[in-house]
This record gives C-alpha cells, structure tokens and sequence, in this order.
C-alpha cells in the first residue's frame, strides 16, 4: 500500500530534499525495525497533523499530537517517545526552538523537522533531519530509519561508556 500526502505549498517546495542529515547513511525501512514506535507529532496545520498522523498510524504506531511547540513540551515532558516529527513554521514557539528545548532535555531523541520552507532553518538547530513538504510516505519511512538507526547507536554508545 501507498500514500502520498499533498498540502498547498508553493512551488519553490515542490520537492521533497534531505538537507541535512546526521549520522551513517539511510537503512532500508523494511530492514529496520520501524513498528510500533511512540512518535509525537506537531504541526499547527490541523489537516496536515490529521494526515501525517494517519500515514504513521497504518504504518503501526503510536502517534500523539501537538498544534503547538508549548503544548509539544507539555506532552513530551510527562511521556516517552521513540521520535518527534515536527513542522518549522508555527505561530509561538517554531520547531526549530522546540527542537533546541527537546534536545537539551533528552539529546539522544531523534527529532526530524518537516517544512515547506527548509532554507529558513538555521544551521544551529540539532535537528537529526530536515526534510521538505510535500514529502512521500516512502522518504519519511527512510527519513525514520534513518534518525532511528542513528538514535540506536548513540544509545549504544552511552551504553558502552
């Protein structure tokens, strides 16, 4: 099965691009063990939310939403999470400081950022991925694999220490 997520974004956005991505090259998702993870969702965009949750929900995962970067914080701080998927773009707090607060309570928790603007991301921001809107299922399923491979071995390396 398939599914690709189409938004109203202009063309400049118009393909999905990794821009910036840390850690060893993407694994196949299929390869990965992808299901059943705990991902909290945020965008201020309802039907965006509502969609993106949908795609990650038939993938088999446990999603919890957020509208907002505050009420994001709220959710992370009293649950855990495998990941957070994140837009850039939002009125108050963007996902950029969202990601900076994230990382500073729990710096090994993979964080990918979804915008249709990614060119306004600071390169300061410790986002483990940065993708464009629109995107298809297929590049988030590897965008995924990707952060959660990395997220691994940084655990295992703690462990080792």
């Amino acid at each position: 099965t398939s599914f690709a997520v189409h938004t109203r974004f202009s063309g400049r956005a118009a393909k999905a691009i990794r821009l910036r991505a840390k850690g060893p090259a993407p694994l196949a998702y299929e390869r990965a063990d992808l299901s059943g993870k705990r991902i909290l969702l945020v965008d201020d965009d309802a039907l965006v939310l509502a969609s993106t949750r949908m795609l990650l929900e038939v993938d088999g995962h446990m999603v919890v939403d957020a509208a907002t970067g505050a009420q994001a914080l709220e959710v992370f701080a009293g649950a855990e999470f495998d990941l957070v998927i994140t837009d850039f773009r939002m009125p108050g707090m963007n996902g950029g400081q969202l990601t900076c607060r994230i990382k500073q309570a729990a710096p090994g928790k993979p964080v990918i950022i979804l915008t249709a603007w990614p060119e306004e991301v600071p390169a300061s921001v410790p986002a483990d991925m940065i993708m464009s809107k629109p995107y298809a299922l297929s590049e988030l399923r590897q965008a995924m694999a990707h952060v959660l491979g990395s997220a691994a071995a940084f655990r295992g390396r703690d462990a080792a220490a």
